[in-house]
């Protein structure tokens, strides 16, 4: 929604600091890995996992071979102490206007308000571009119910609402 009109693809960069094996739902994941491939397709440049436990990475080189080659592509572990994987970093982001928290210079420090009022705006933003359509709301999915599902008139299969 808050992409600029020149441009397609977004980067994720997922930050694992202070990440267990019970900070995440299994269901939160999955309803994140289906909202990207159902209502975004081919929008993702690059997904970064920042600091991510080592086994991810084990994980990876295991699950990658069944990954489209062009999907596997877009997948960077970096890590804070490692040189290499810090390159990634300064060539995907403007290292000034970078969080230091990531190695950037920015020592500016992230407001929750600031972020929350935005998600708003957003949500409002959605709300009236929705306003003709049969999509329903997001918050199933931030509650941890199952998501909503939607007859495509046609054939009277389901489908996964997705924002526009």
């Amino acid at each position: 929604m808050n992409l600029t009109d020149d441009q397609e693809k977004m980067v994720w960069m997922i930050d694992f600091q202070g990440w267990t094996m019970g900070s995440t739902p299994l269901k939160v994941t999955r309803e994140t890995v289906s909202v990207l491939q159902d209502c975004y397709p081919e929008r993702l440049g690059l997904a970064i996992l920042y600091n991510p436990p080592r086994l991810f990475e084990s994980f990876y080189k295991i699950v990658k071979p069944f990954l489209d080659h062009e999907t596997s592509k877009k997948v960077k572990f970096v890590y804070s102490n490692d040189k290499e994987s810090q390159k990634i970093m300064a060539e995907v982001f403007d290292m000034d206007k970078l969080d230091s928290a990531f190695g950037g210079r920015n020592l500016a420090t992230f407001e929750y308000s600031s972020y929350a009022e935005q998600m708003k705006e957003d949500d409002k933003k959605m709300q009236s571009n929705d306003a003709g359509s049969d999509a329903s709301s997001e918050a199933s999915f931030y509650s941890g119910t199952d998501s909503p599902k939607h007859g495509d008139g046609e054939h009277g299969a389901t489908k996964k609402a997705c924002a526009t």
